[in-house]
């Protein structure tokens, strides 16, 4: 096969050339199925139909300022729209339409563009690698000059699952074994169904464009005459026998003389696999591939006991490690290490429980275990330190649900213009926390088109708030420590407040309506939080469910999103006042609840602001279970209670309720009214015959009172001694 290399011009203007970008779309998008572009800096991905040539080269004209742009080799389901923010997952692929060889050059660091000597080096490895598959048979791949690497691409038609992700992988394997070299390498992340390939036309901005270390546009270096099917056959001869076939079966272990035992033993195994692989998808970062040995171990000793057969572990630890971000040979490596250490101590289905252990009776000499308790006496009292008084508590986790289109991303952008100030509190003057700086990690929202001009229209020092590096985001889980470390010492100041939206984003594999999984997700974050003296704050939604639900049943996912916070809020549309907000607590364990707030979005010259409107009696309760009749009934009731207490200042439980029914105030509706209106507790009184009457009033300052009741009698001079109501 000879092959003509294509040398991109350096220096050119940094706009795309358009018709090389639509050369290359009709080439890499099946016209029966979805194609998806996604771009870096910012991070954004688009889906369309593969047929759509248009709609896709007028969004790379659209999106040129980012500094990457890569478009889908597979081809996704025709009807995929994507969520904002997130890409298409690994099932959204209906098959694999190409196998890419993607030969990397080394480089001093990830943000520097390639030298010509490091671009030469990978040209080199992909020319062998090509020339190699053209002896055995191979049709001509086409190739891409992606301007800092290099891309062949071979035709195939093949299943997404994951033996073929498995057989795949094999082939890049036996690839770079053979055609690494120190100054390139290939790729064993081109493995996934989820690639994307550099986009031809667009241009290579891995770093500065500098002498040396140019930017170079990335083109169509040979696009084959006549491009033919790579078969399955010549995969499997590259790729070599499957590991789980090349040894001997082994006899199922456990006894199976029912079909509800066979049923038994399949359920087993798929829950331990599951079990194992979240365990691996949610280890911190310095913890992962310890995790993975472990969890392959596990496996092993299943697949030893022939409960479970190796290929369907293998592949299934192999995209956990994927999710981990344990890429390479290194991971394959470990999964086959920790199977065949734990196929050589089997386990089998358990049967029963086992018998208890008898405990060791300590003998003299043994060393005294390490102390893992301390007393109570030994702990100093403190008082809670709070970032927004009564609502955010700093060093703990707290969440924020409520319906889309509420404004709930403006809150968090005023809560964090306050803090980068020192600003105070709209409901507690006087009372704003020490300026500090904020780290937000959104999935939903860009910085640079939505959250710093929010930011700037609120006032907040924009040298105190700080963000994830795309790659870097792209990659975190709660349960990455290690990542939240680094970025709170990065920071170069006391971060005081980290803003999470949404926290769905990021739960690396837990399933967060599983209670025992998220909690266990949100404890180490918990004493993270603690260790640091950071308000954390998850921003995430309502569920469907019916509107009799309590508030606390409303979050999305598990019970834990409330239980597992010290302190929960909701928001919601005003039931009386459709153009206001409510911001009102359901939940909070350090003190006692502040009533709720009112905002609005408000409209500005270049964007909006949240302004506040002060306090409100609804609770949250009352806000996602009041229908609408019942909430003008309520209104009613309050409204004519107010109006009792204008004529008189104190009446007869009996005398209110007569009236009430006179005027169609349902009994149940005034209690509603009184407890809206935070009435004192009724008076207590026994009369001479002994029988017990209460009494409801209000003080004289009470603020809902006009002036012209001066002249009425004055509850001093009621009865001092009358017994009240607890």
């Amino acid at each position: 096969m000879t092959t003509t290399w294509c040398v991109p011009v350096v220096g050119e203007s940094r706009a795309p050339d358009l018709a090389e970008v639509r050369r290359a779309l009709e080439l890499l998008c099946d016209p029966r199925n979805g194609a998806e572009l996604f771009s870096l800096f910012p991070a954004r991905h688009q889906s369309f139909r593969g047929d759509d040539l248009d709609g896709l080269t007028a969004d790379v004209r659209q999106h040129l300022g980012s500094l990457g742009n890569y478009v889908s080799v597979n081809p996704v389901a025709p009807g995929f729209r994507n969520a904002p923010g997130v890409g298409a997952r690994v099932s959204d692929f209906i098959k694999r339409r190409y196998l890419v060889l993607d030969i990397d050059p080394v480089r001093p660091s990830k943000d520097r563009n390639a030298s010509e000597e490091e671009h030469a080096a990978a040209r080199g490895v992909c020319a062998a690698a090509t020339r190699f598959l053209a002896g055995k048979g191979w049709p001509d791949p086409l190739l891409i000059d992606s301007g800092g690497g290099w891309l062949a691409l071979y035709r195939v038609d093949l299943p997404n699952d994951l033996i073929t992700r498995a057989l795949v992988k094999r082939v890049l394997v036996a690839l770079a074994g053979a055609f690494d070299m120190p100054g390139a390498t290939i790729d064993l992340g081109a493995a996934k169904v989820t690639f994307h390939a550099r986009l031809p036309g667009t241009w290579n901005q891995k770093g500065p464009h500098e002498a040396g270390r140019p930017q170079r546009m990335a083109r169509l270096a040979r696009v084959p005459a006549a491009p033919g099917l790579v078969t399955l056959e010549q995969l499997r001869e590259l790729a070599g026998p499957d590991p789980e076939s090349a040894r001997p079966k082994k006899r199922l272990r456990v006894r199976v003389s029912s079909g509800r035992q066979q049923a038994r033993a399949a359920a087993y195994a798929r829950q331990a696999v599951k079990d194992e692989c979240a365990r691996v998808a949610s280890a911190a970062v310095g913890q992962r591939n310890e995790t993975l040995n472990r969890a392959a171990f596990a496996l092993g000793q299943l697949i030893g006991g022939g409960v479970l057969t190796r290929g369907e572990a293998e592949g299934a630890l192999a995209e956990a490690a994927d999710r981990a971000g344990l890429e390479g040979r290194e991971a394959l490596g470990t999964i086959k290490s920790g199977l065949d250490a734990g196929e050589k101590q089997p386990r089998g289905l358990p049967d029963e429980a086992p018998a208890p252990v008898p405990e060791k009776k300590p003998e003299p000499g043994d060393p005294a275990p390490e102390r893992i308790i301390y007393r109570a006496s030994e702990v100093t009292p403190r008082e809670v330190v709070w970032l927004w008084p009564g609502r955010i508590p700093c060093g703990k986790l707290t969440t924020f649900a409520g319906l889309g289109g509420l404004g709930k991303t403006f809150v968090l952008c005023d809560i964090a213009a306050r803090v980068t100030r020192g600003a105070d509190w709209s409901d507690a003057p006087g009372e704003g926390c020490a300026a500090g700086l904020v780290l937000f990690i959104s999935g939903e929202d860009d910085p640079d088109d939505t959250l710093v001009p929010r930011l700037i229209e609120l006032g907040a020092d924009l040298s105190r708030v700080i963000f994830l590096k795309t790659e870097v985001q792209d990659q975190f889980t709660l349960a990455d420590l290690d990542t939240l470390d680094t970025a709170l010492r990065q920071a170069g100041g006391e971060v005081r407040f980290v803003a999470i939206d949404p926290p769905t984003a990021y739960l690396g594999g837990v399933d967060d309506h599983k209670n025992a999984e998220l909690r266990a997700l949100l404890s180490p974050l918990r004493s993270w939080a603690a260790r640091w003296g950071v308000a954390v704050v998850f921003n995430t939604h309502l569920n469907k469910q019916s509107a009799k639900a309590e508030a606390l049943m409303r979050v999305t996912g598990s019970v834990a999103w409330v239980n597992a916070v010290r302190a929960a809020h909701l928001f919601t549309r005003d039931p009386e006042d459709n153009t206001r907000r409510l911001f009102v607590p359901m939940k909070s364990n350090l003190g006692s609840e502040r009533k709720g707030l009112a905002y609005r979005i408000v409209e500005t010259e270049r964007l909006a602001r949240v302004e506040w409107l002060g306090e409100v009696r609804t609770t949250a309760d009352q806000a996602v279970t009041a229908g609408p009749e019942r909430q003008r009934r309520d209104a009613v009731a309050t409204e004519w209670l107010v109006e009792r207490f204008r004529e008189r200042r104190e009446w007869s439980s009996e005398d209110l309720f007569e009236t009430g029914r006179r005027d169609g105030v349902h009994r149940d509706a005034i209690f509603a009214a009184k407890r809206q209106l935070e009435l004192p507790r009724a008076r207590r009184s026994v009369s001479e015959d002994g029988s017990v009457g209460y009494f409801w009033w209000v003080p004289a300052d009470w603020p809902l009172l006009s002036q012209s009741h001066s002249t009425e009698k004055n509850c001093d001079d009621c009865d001092d001694s009358s017994e009240e109501v607890i």
